[in-house]
């Protein structure tokens, strides 16, 4: 049995109208993630890669689980839908918005059990939070994080420090496993990544603190300072969103009701916009169509290869974001006969002559050449 972390003794349960307010919370946050992803018109960059991996699993091809532990655990999820012939990108928004819908149980239960009356404040900082609600509206697997972040936040506050330990292990090897979008400043990074519950933190710094929080702001403050120092604060710090979720919870728990309501209230409006701003253009769609158009074209003859997964995956190869010297060395195999430099490929120019002798201009239809002057791409065919 393990021992117990130092704190005090659990504060009063939730009671039987919190419990019927975190039920409506669910559903809540379950219906905002649907209709967020309603308006995303193609899966982030991870999110089609476990597309991919799921079509993969669920026409029985195994070996593809090996490629990532933690995409393979999403896409053995989505799998079993995909065989029964649920639409891939209807699936994970499903999956997205009913797990994603499931984490304010857990982080109310933690927040609860830290400082009484802190539940169902923080269940509504999880509800809202705009990165998840990206997430879950790309398809990514992020939610699945964050319930696994969200469990072991529960297991901190009812001290259970080796399951604690071994649940932010699992999500900390989930890595910057997030939605992609463009990241734009840092203030849209800081407004997606971490939201304004980020100010709520200092308020559950201050004494009296409940012993067992101390351990969640360590991870808190580690997690947020890896994603400053590495430029991933958009597409690491999402997915510990109940975390902060939780002590967030706690701080507002310590202030007067008016004072917990106004900040409250501002909170959830901040994310709402940033979640509905920070939403893909409906352009964005055009690298799908460009995918399909190039597969009923040339489907069957071989492979596509692109720095733009997206288009890859709509072509019904793997997705993944190649550099500039890997595309050039993914070039030469044979079966490689299509490939798509998007407008990340800086030296568009000097690839084309390079590859020159091998490939040449595909030839596009009116509407294709549309879709690649839309989203800034080159499309080159294997010579015969």
């Amino acid at each position: 049995m393990s021992a117990p972390l130092p704190g005090a003794g659990d504060h009063a349960p939730l009671t039987a109208r919190e419990r019927r307010l975190l039920l409506w919370l669910a559903v809540g946050a379950i219906s905002w993630r649907w209709v967020t992803a309603q308006r995303t018109p193609m899966p982030g960059v991870d999110g089609c890669h476990d597309l991919w991996l799921a079509a993969e699993l669920a026409q029985g091809h195994v070996g593809a689980f090996a490629t990532a532990w933690w995409h393979g655990l999403w896409a053995l999820l989505l799998a079993p839908f995909l065989a029964a012939g649920l639409p891939p990108f209807f699936t994970a928004h499903l999956l997205a918005a009913i797990v994603g819908g499931l984490v304010v149980w857990p982080v109310a239960a933690a927040a609860q059990r830290l400082r009484e009356g802190a539940g169902v404040p923080a269940a509504v900082l999880a509800a809202v939070a705009a990165g998840p609600v990206l997430a879950a509206g790309a398809g990514a697997p992020t939610a699945l994080t964050c319930l696994v972040v969200a469990m072991a936040s529960l297991a901190v506050a009812r001290a259970r420090p080796v399951v604690a330990l071994l649940l932010l292990l699992t999500a900390a090897l989930a890595g910057a496993d997030a939605v992609r979008v463009d990241p734009g400043t840092l203030w849209t990074q800081w407004r997606v990544g971490l939201g304004p519950m980020l100010l709520l933190w200092p308020v559950a710094w201050l004494p009296p603190r409940p012993p067992r929080a101390r351990w969640l702001h360590f991870v808190a403050l580690l997690v947020i300072t890896i994603a400053v120092a590495t430029g991933t604060v958009a597409a690491l710090a999402p997915a510990w969103t109940p975390l902060l979720a939780v002590l967030g919870g706690v701080g507002l728990a310590r202030l007067a009701g008016r004072w917990r309501d106004l900040l409250l209230c501002v909170v959830v409006g901040v994310d709402f916009l940033s979640a509905w701003q920070r939403v893909e253009p409906a352009a964005a769609a055009e690298e799908r169509w460009l995918g399909r158009y190039l597969a009923h074209e040339h489907g069957g003859r071989g492979e596509l290869v692109s720095d733009l997964p997206r288009v890859a995956w709509a072509f019904g190869s793997r997705p993944l974001p190649y550099t500039m010297a890997q595309l050039l060395t993914v070039a030469a195999r044979e079966d490689t006969v299509l490939l798509v430099l998007g407008p990340g490929i800086v030296d568009r120019a000097t690839a084309i002559t390079t590859l020159g002798a091998t490939f040449g201009r595909c030839r596009l239809s009116v509407d294709g050449d549309e879709a690649a002057a839309t989203i800034g791409a080159t499309v080159l065919l294997r010579r015969p």
